[in-house]
């Protein structure tokens, strides 16, 4: 199944935001044999380019804003993931084919970090992520206004898997486990390095 640019960048972002936070492990934190255990999200941290042409400088990846503000057009630019935070700015343009830039939408949200499971996978990382603020900037071009902002607040569960210069995000078709996250990652690497 084909995930849209827009949805796939809004469910990047949340597992972004939820992979750099830290958080708890597998075992329970409390009572008979709980662990305290912190899933070290290092790998997961770091600038993440998009890996499938809908980036900065690639008018041909030009995708809807979304969130209610279609005619604008949008290209992502690099994920900034750091051990609490994750920064996801697209580029605004004034239509769908990507050529009269308008400026910035910018979107930070926290992240709170688990260890996750996927078979033949080694460090998979379960990510809340929460979206604590949304910025309109100009960034030297014309400016513009959106119908809808994204809103702050809302939490998406994710599930991701860094393997090298590479970054998985979890699959939305795939079942969920019973805390909520996706069970099984998409089969290409969302963000490389």
């Amino acid at each position: 199944m084909k995930t849209s640019n827009t949805l796939r960048t809004g469910l990047f972002a949340v597992a972004v935001a939820t992979l750099s936070a830290c958080g708890g492990g597998g075992a329970p934190s409390s009572g008979p044999g709980a662990a305290n255990t912190v899933f070290d999200s290092t790998e997961f941290q770091g600038i993440w380019k998009y890996n499938d042409g809908h980036a900065s400088g690639n008018p041909a990846g030009c995708v809807p804003l979304g969130n209610n503000n279609f005619n604008y057009g949008s290209l992502s630019r690099p994920k900034v993931i750091a051990a609490n935070t994750v920064t996801a700015t697209r580029e605004v343009y004034s239509d769908l084919t990507c050529t009269t830039y308008l400026g910035l939408l910018e979107t930070t949200s926290s992240i709170t970090w688990s260890a996750g499971t996927v078979s033949g996978r080694t460090h998979v990382a379960r990510a809340l992520v929460t979206t604590t603020g949304v910025a309109l900037r100009r960034d030297g071009a014309a400016g513009f206004t959106l119908n809808a902002l994204p809103q702050t607040g809302t939490s998406t569960k994710e599930l991701m898997d860094a393997d090298g210069t590479l970054l998985y995000a979890g699959d939305p078709s795939a079942p969920k486990d019973a805390d909520g996250y996706p069970t099984a990652l998409q089969a290409s690497a969302l963000y490389t390095r």
